[in-house]
């Protein structure tokens, strides 16, 4: 099967690389990621090899840490897939040895790669997988771990899973519903875990360092984050209400070209609201006294969480909800809208009661309906919220313990 993935896979490749002048923007820094791979990567010592696509690197993070304190002399490399990856390293930038572009993945570059990595074992994160990445570390009995796993099994993916991953050392999943559809497609697969989601470790352990950016505010803030027009289409709809409320509103655009920033901005000036960039807001660390701040910069929403009360999370009218995670782990309530079934997290706390985690809404009566219930909530809803999404820690512990105990340690490491 993997003789028909190359042919396949190489008739791809030509007709994308002949055609590349004529391919979107993002396409082609796409191409151009495979064609710079693994120039400015050393041969080494054995290192540990931790794949993700793009913000999948989000649920390594806590791994990458820990690996480092407990083995600091150890090598760490990350490969990626996307070039959005690379904004979102800042974190782990001290814990990382090498960040390398993952080139095409064909027999030759994926040889020359592994001999630079001298992986002793290789960790995807969540379910990136490059058939011919896999099937060379196989082939180089190089142990592969899969970590946050969380996948709909459609029957092409269950056909493409039976082959891919039937080699697998240790698949750790997102819940255990998972984890038992895994158990009966690929039986031989000793280690197949439930131990919860990653990100959770690392949103609390970003929650616990200083914040990147401090909002003070004399009114309660309501964030809408990675929001889309769809999403803005309803939200616009209550704005007035809910500044009558007294809430002032962070509006944190998913995509924040100048363009789009200029057309929320417009959207604002002519419906006569008072606004601030963030840009702007964190030169002077004044009080924020305009009716909205919009975030004009990437990397600060999870921060800006923390100092607010309630939280819409964008995606959600569009096709499929962004996170939900750092809201709740900053103990926010979290209005989504009607597609958030791809998100773990809202299909967990969805019918959460006392507190109310999640809240549905089809449209913007439903989302201000929403509204004015968590304001009715009681204090110290919070610390009540945070509790309960407490419970998800520790998974990188469970992690750690079964790759260096169950996986690395036939490979006398």
């Amino acid at each position: 099967m993997i003789f028909i993935y190359r042919f396949f896979y190489f008739i791809l490749k030509i007709i994308i690389t002949t055609l590349r002048p004529l391919l979107p923007e993002k396409l082609n820094a796409w191409v151009h990621l495979r064609n710079r791979a693994c120039e400015s990567l050393p041969v080494g010592p054995k290192s540990f090899w931790f794949h993700a696509a793009s913000g999948e690197i989000e649920y390594v993070k806590s791994i990458i840490l820990r690996l480092r304190k407990d083995y600091p002399s150890c090598r760490i490399i990350v490969t990626y897939s996307s070039p959005s990856a690379e904004k979102l390293f800042t974190n782990v930038v001290s814990a990382v040895d090498f960040f390398i572009p993952i080139p095409w993945d064909q027999p030759t570059a994926l040889h020359a790669l592994i001999k630079k990595i001298s992986p002793q074992i290789l960790i995807i994160s969540r379910t990136d997988f490059w058939p011919e990445m896999i099937y060379q570390a196989q082939i180089k009995s190089i142990p592969i771990a899969i970590v946050s796993y969380y996948a709909a099994l459609t029957t092409i993916k269950s056909v493409l899973y039976r082959w891919l991953l039937k080699s697998v050392r240790y698949i750790s999943c997102v819940d255990q519903g998972q984890a038992n559809e895994l158990k009966i497609l690929l039986p031989q697969v000793d280690l197949i875990h439930a131990d919860g989601d990653t990100r959770f470790d690392q949103v609390f352990w970003r929650l616990a360092q200083p914040s990147g950016v401090k909002i003070t505010s004399s009114s309660p803030l309501f964030v809408c984050g990675s929001t889309w027009k769809e999403d803005e289409f309803h939200l616009q709809a209550i704005y007035s209400q809910i500044r009558k409320m007294n809430f002032r509103i962070v509006l944190s655009p998913h995509e924040v070209a100048t363009e789009n920033i200029q057309r929320l901005a417009q959207y604002l000036e002519t419906r006569a609201f008072t606004y601030t960039l963030l840009s702007s807001y964190m030169q002077t660390n004044h009080e924020l006294t305009t009716d909205f701040l919009i975030v004009d910069r990437i990397g600060y929403l999870a921060d800006i969480y923390r100092y607010a009360e309630i939280a819409f999370v964008g995606g959600s009218f569009k096709d499929k909800v962004h996170s939900v995670m750092e809201p709740l782990c900053s103990g926010l309530p979290v209005i989504v809208g009607p597609h958030f079934h791809n998100n773990p997290e809202a299909n967990k706390y969805q019918n959460a009661l006392a507190p109310r985690l999640i809240y549905r809404a089809q449209n913007s009566e439903d989302i201000l309906e929403a509204f004015e219930k968590i304001k009715a909530e009681k204090q110290g809803l919070k610390e009540k919220i945070i509790a309960i999404v407490s419970e998800n820690k520790n998974s990188t512990e469970k992690i750690v313990h079964t790759l260096i105990n169950n996986v690395l340690k036939k490979a006398n490491f």
